[in-house]
């Protein structure tokens, strides 16, 4: 199974009402710190209290924002049954609190269930979450769903996430590259296993 880590911090389009007094704000900038330096245990553990100061003041958008954050960590620590659980209880949690759509949960959820095996299930919420207005965050979503689709035989999804793909416009991030490359190897694998070979290096090189 492709290990799929999503980028963290900033789930929301919003700022949370708790930056205010700016405690929140910096503690979400020191627990980027530990997560950007490959310290993702310390993350969990600093983002899981960020969310839950979040519940206590009955914030929607920091609790949708700490909880992308804390499933993003859980992730990257290799633990993406807790990541499954975090977005699931925080997608209760916000719209619970009147929160609509959130297109960042159903990128991780989805990137959870894939690294889980739960191929058939992790196709849909990648699909949604390619409706997301954030093209990296849906571009993201376009891999996922290529993932989980060519694990799952499903050639249909696995050609929306390739054409969603290389329709991006120019300029590429190094990771979109990337990701359209490990994609499209995948399309041709059957019919043209040597070029599919060539973008799959391509795509590792990239990385």
């Amino acid at each position: 199974v492709t290990r799929v880590v999503l980028a963290g911090g900033g789930a929301s389009q919003g700022k949370p009402s708790g930056q205010a007094d700016g405690g929140w704000d910096k503690a979400m900038m020191a627990v980027r710190d530990s997560f950007e330096m490959g310290r993702y245990t310390v993350a969990v553990s600093q983002y899981r209290k960020a969310a839950n100061l979040a519940l206590v003041r009955d914030d929607g958008t920091a609790v949708a924002e700490a909880g992308y954050d804390l499933a993003v960590s859980q992730l990257a620590a290799n633990t993406p049954a807790e990541a499954l659980q975090t977005t699931q209880a925080t997608r209760q949690a916000v719209q619970l609190r009147g929160g609509g759509a959130q297109f960042s949960l159903d990128l991780v959820e989805a990137a959870s269930l894939y690294r889980l095996g739960h191929y058939a299930q992790a196709i849909p919420l990648a699909v949604h979450a390619m409706l997301s207005p954030e093209t990296e965050e849906a571009a993201r979503a376009a891999l996922v769903l290529g993932l989980a689709a060519d694990a799952q035989a499903d050639q249909a999804e696995l050609q929306n996430a390739a054409s969603y793909l290389n329709a991006l416009k120019a300029p590429l991030s190094v990771t979109q590259q990337a990701d359209r490359a490990e994609i499209q190897a995948r399309v041709l694998r059957q019919s043209n296993p040597a070029l599919a070979e060539q973008l799959a290096e391509d795509a590792a090189a990239l990385r």
